[in-house]
């Protein structure tokens, strides 16, 4: 029993209609089936009349089928896409279904008959269809194709997305995307869609009549054998009747009986959980050369994009900024998968995007890892891995050879013969990881690949990236939002905002004195900005304010100091330099800097927890400043922090790091200081 029924989610009084709707469907089948003279169907179907009848019905039904499955699943792809006036063409494509069988008969005659439009054209070279068996094919296919169209249309559009673009990066040809990824995905529907229009084509009888009429072993199929036999034999009517049936029960039967079999029982993500393989370079499966350097200006206007990027060979670079910031979108321009306006990509000595230039994603050279893995449900861990090989004209065996390879190096050489849904997230990201590295590519394309996996997953992946890349020296371009993903992986750091470049840098430099509020958020530091003003009792001391806020630092030297103090500046504190009391207590001792606090949440970070807090602004209507202070976990008990406890937060000046707020800018431009 499914299982929402096993919970009784559903309505009492849906069964009551349900049960109905089963009777008003099989209630005449059985009705039927009383009236049927069983014992004498070997007569009747020993007849002439009754033979050919079946036998034209199965060869035409099977020829028309033939022609819906070639014509509807291009039709299908075609209509699942957008495009102006789709909906329209959805519309006319499906009329076929609505219209009563004599109608679409008649469209059928008035158009191909011997004064129809195209056949009247036909019948003048000597070729006629209309009263023929090609007629009896040609209105089976007009009535039953629809209904494929309305099965595989519907489940191209609701597919997880991204198989294809994802084949596409791995060297696959539209043909071969065709055939070993969009179909295969959808073949349930492709079946179902089949069975349904062969079922239809059986049962055709009013477009038919109308356009091939009623000729003994031409066009006289099994309806309309039943509808002349119900007025001079009911029995043989009857008999006929119950062949056709079970005919139709065949077809349906084997289409359900496979959805009914394809039940898959999902995988614990530690099940056959294995660490991953710390081998040695040497081990490690590896191109003869460093990554290519990229050099690109990524301008997308209807995204408000704008981003020139200067990788070099062998670094790997962190996009970083927010959601909406132009992340993803750089990393869709550099792939081939969207087209940039007026963006300009080259890798290496070759040129991707330059103008009317564009290279297919396909022959770009490059791996995209995603979010999700994305593999290939029909094909076994081996045969994703050996996907791209393939596609690139890699010989099968060479390429099981590389894949297994491949996979033994990110700790998966007991998965090879496992499906997709076999495998946990941890293992089919490993797997997912070795199809990406298993072609050698240029340049190596991450977006955000850990996000969704569980923190002792993510850090096996990480690891394996890791010693991957210092192993083979890829240029890597990696869009992350996770602090451990740019400490471990990372040489360099672009943060995006808006569409633009608001700080670059190394990785390391980025991380420890960052200039954007984002940056900060991401490395776990508190920040203000705001302009600088000297203690005139102590030039190295200022206090950088924002009103109503404001924060005291000490700078590093003089010169230091004179720099602050000559424009907007930053101050920075980790969130262990803050120390909690409560309100209205004023600690001795010499902390420069006392604010007046109220807490937002605390959540616990390990072994301490973590305490937001928002400073009271000394004025009504000022904006708010968050700040963080790590705490043990006994200090929230003792002190009762909750949301709305309000606080006296003091931070030491020499805690405090002061940096300025001018752009780091990369040696080549942009990209890299």
């Amino acid at each position: 029993m499914p299982e929402n029924l096993r919970r009784g989610t559903v309505p009492s009084w849906v069964y009551l209609l349900a049960v109905v709707g089963l009777a008003a469907l099989v209630v005449p089948l059985l009705g039927l089936g009383t009236r049927v003279p069983w014992t004498r169907i070997p007569e009747i179907m020993g007849e002439s009349d009754a033979r050919s009848a079946l036998w034209l019905s199965l060869k035409t039904c099977l020829a028309s089928t033939a022609f819906a499955v070639v014509l509807g699943i291009p039709t299908s792809i075609l209509l699942s896409g957008r495009w102006r006036g789709v909906k329209v063409a959805r519309v006319l494509v499906l009329l076929p279904m609505a219209l009563p069988p004599v109608v679409a008969g008649l469209a059928l005659l008035q158009t191909f008959g011997r004064r129809g439009l195209i056949g009247s054209w036909l019948d003048s070279i000597g070729i006629q269809i209309g009263f023929t068996t090609t007629a009896v094919i040609m209105a089976q296919t007009f009535v039953s194709m629809p209904f494929l169209i309305v099965a595989l249309q519907g489940a191209l559009q609701v597919r997880e997305q991204g198989h294809e673009s994802i084949a596409a990066t791995l060297g696959a040809k539209p043909t071969r995307i065709l055939s070993r990824v969009t179909l295969p995905l959808v073949a349930p529907a492709i079946a179902q869609g089949t069975a349904l229009a062969l079922a239809r084509s059986l049962g055709e009888f009013g477009a038919t009549l109308t356009f091939a009429g009623s000729l003994t072993g031409v066009t006289r199929t099994m309806p309309l054998e039943i509808y002349l036999q119900r007025e001079t034999d009911p029995d043989i009517a009857l008999a006929l009747a119950a062949v056709l049936i079970g005919v139709a029960i065949c077809v349906v039967a084997v289409t359900a009986w496979q959805q009914g079999s394809a039940k898959r029982t999902p995988v614990a993500d530690d099940a056959d959980a294995e660490p991953a393989t710390a081998e040695s370079p040497d081990e490690l499966p590896r191109s003869g050369t460093m990554g290519a350097p990229i050099s690109a200006h990524i301008r997308v206007p209807e995204r408000g994009v704008d981003v020139p990027l200067e990788v070099a060979a062998g670094d790997v670079v962190a996009l970083l900024g927010r959601n909406g910031s132009g992340k993803s979108t750089c990393v869709q321009v550099m792939s081939g998968l969207l087209d940039g306006p007026g963006s300009t990509v080259k890798v290496g000595d070759r040129t991707l995007d330059s103008g009317s230039q564009h290279v297919p994603t396909r022959e770009r050279g490059i791996a995209l890892l995603a979010q999700r893995p994305l593999l290939l449900p029909h094909l076994s861990a081996e045969d994703n891995v050996a996907f791209g090989l393939r596609s690139r004209g890699i010989a099968a065996d060479e390429a099981r050879r590389r894949a297994r390879a491949e996979l033994a190096a990110v700790g998966c050489a007991h998965l090879t013969d496992r499906r997709p849904w076999q495998l946990s997230g941890g293992q089919a990201a490993r797997v997912s990881l070795a199809r990406a590295l298993a072609t050698d590519p240029d340049v190596i394309f991450l977006d955000e690949p850990m996000a969704a996996l569980d923190v002792d997953a993510a850090a096996d992946i990480r690891g394996l990236l890791a010693r991957r890349f210092a192993a083979t020296k890829p240029t890597v371009v990696l869009v992350t939002h996770n602090l451990l993903d740019v400490a471990s992986l990372a040489t360099h750091a672009i943060v995006l905002g808006d569409g633009e470049v608001i700080e670059s840098g190394p990785a390391h430099e980025i991380l420890t004195y960052p200039r954007t509020e984002f940056t900060a958020a991401l490395a776990g530091m508190n920040m203000l900005i705001g302009r600088a003003h000297a203690d005139p009792e102590d030039p190295h001391v200022l206090t950088i304010a924002d009103a109503p806020y404001a924060i005291t630092g000490v700078a590093a030297s003089a010169e230091d100091a004179a720099e602050l103090a000559a424009g907007p500046a930053i101050a920075l504190f980790a969130p262990s330099a803050v120390s909690l009391y409560p309100a209205g207590q004023r600690p001795a001792g010499s902390p420069r800097n006392v604010l007046s606090t109220r807490v937002v949440s605390v959540e616990q970070a390990g072994r301490l927890a973590r305490v937001a807090a928002e400073v009271l602004p000394a004025r009504s209507g000022a904006k708010t400043w968050t700040i963080s202070a790590d705490v043990t976990l006994a200090s929230v008990r003792t002190m009762g922090l909750e949301p709305g406890v309000e606080l006296t937060a003091t931070i030491k000046a020499v805690e405090v790091s002061l940096t300025t707020t001018a752009q780091r800018m990369d040696t080549h431009e942009t990209a890299r200081p």
